[in-house]
């Protein structure tokens, strides 16, 4: 299909001071496209207006920031659309509810772009509010509604802090592993040889340390998780030692400049002192690292990385080196071997005491065909359950609890 010009999509989402059934949410189009707030919303007692908001995504990737005009209820968007072709809209209404973004309601349009310009309502679903974060069987409202915590299972309030997840063991200094993105290996059964023999696999429970709860499915066709992204680290006193195996079957891009949640990439989260803070503090750190230069998917990443939105500036002395292709053979197709990525933090600059639990947490992000960003996956964040759902960046309450040997 040869390319038209972009049309630009100008979103200027007006909350009218109209009575509830006449109150509308406008994009403003050729022709106008509006979007009704949903009754359930204006009725509910709660959310708090003045803290709820708009997230609109299309299908192809593409993130509209909603930026609130004043201190009025409007907000504008823009995005650049391709004439003569149809998207899906999937709009969300969020409230910013105790430091990070809570979705309450989702609605899904199909749109159409006349070569013209004009923007064209082809079908429109209803409003749903099931939307539940803490997979409790209570959806957000709800829990909004009887006040209880709707990230927290079961209504409860805050996290364990004396709760560990995993304990790392030590390994003598002249031990450890090389942080090279190489010579990464696993026996017939999948458990890490070599330099990472000695690494904790799995949590004290038992259950593997994988990171398969989905979070964010753009286009609905993710795999089931499992053992396709996993992790496992040790420690010698002075670094935390962690290594990632991600089988992406030998697609991966890097295409989004800094944005790099929306390529291949891995997200790592440090709470130093493990307080269970809703908001981030000095020693509360977020990383997001690409598994290769943009230039050369074949060579090795050491460098490219960017903080997250909520990330202490405090310092955190840390290297990582990426290996794109360089694991063990791939777990769905051997000839394509997974990806590795190794770090290692220095813990006194990540405020981490040698006897005390601190807080931990790992997520990949998976981009298969360029443009934006189709999964991401969490190990200690609760799966989105057909909601794309997106905390911890937020809220470093949600990670897990690690505490070193």
């Amino acid at each position: 299909m040869t390319r038209t010009a972009l049309a630009a999509l100008s979103t200027s989402l007006l909350l009218t001071a109209c009575s509830d059934g006449d109150t509308v949410v406008t994009l403003e189009a050729t022709p106008q496209v509006s979007i009704a707030l949903p009754d359930v919303l204006i009725n509910a007692g709660v959310p708090d207006m003045n803290l709820l908001r708009p997230t609109i995504q299309l299908s192809n990737g593409a993130n509209l920031s909603m930026t609130r005009i004043g201190n009025g209820n409007s907000w504008r968007g823009e995005v650049n659309v391709e004439a003569g072709r149809s998207y899906t809209a999937t709009v969300v209404w969020v409230e910013d509810f105790r430091g990070q973004s809570l979705p309450l309601a989702e609605l899904v349009q199909q749109l159409e772009v006349s070569n013209d310009g004009a923007v064209e309502i082809l079908s429109t679903s209803d409003y749903r509010t099931d939307i539940d974060f803490d997979s409790d069987g209570r959806s957000n409202l709800q829990e909004r509604q009887n006040d209880t915590d709707p990230f927290v299972a079961n209504g409860q309030t805050g996290g364990n802090v004396d709760e560990v997840d995993v304990i790392v063991p030590r390994i003598a200094t002249e031990n450890v592993p090389e942080i090279d993105g190489r010579e990464v290996t696993t026996d017939e059964q999948g458990a890490l040889t070599g330099q990472w023999a000695n690494a904790v696999q799995s949590d004290n429970s038992g259950a593997p340390l994988y990171i398969d709860n989905l979070m964010i499915d753009n286009f609905g066709n993710a795999d089931a998780g499992g053992p396709l992204r996993r992790w496992a680290a040790l420690h010698d006193g002075t670094y935390l030692y962690i290594v990632v195996l991600v089988d992406d079957n030998n697609q991966r891009h890097r295409d989004s400049g800094t944005q790099l949640t929306q390529d291949d990439s891995l997200e790592f989260f440090i709470d130093g002192d493990n307080s269970k803070l809703e908001q981030y503090d000095d020693n509360d750190f977020h990383r997001i690292l690409p598994v290769s230069l943009a230039d050369n998917v074949t060579q090795p990443a050491f460098d490219g990385e960017v903080s997250g939105p909520s990330s202490s500036t405090a310092p955190l002395e840390y290297d990582f080196v990426t290996g794109p292709g360089a694991g063990p053979d791939g777990l769905r197709t051997p000839r394509f071997r997974q990806d590795i990525y190794e770090l290692r933090v220095e813990l006194a600059s990540a405020g981490i005491n040698v006897d005390s639990p601190f807080g931990f947490e790992l997520q990949v992000n998976d981009d298969d065909d360029g443009g934006g960003r189709d999964t991401k996956w969490g190990w200690k964040h609760p799966a989105g359950n057909g909601s794309n759902v997106d905390g911890t960046m937020n809220n470093p309450s949600l990670m897990g609890t690690l505490k070193l040997e």
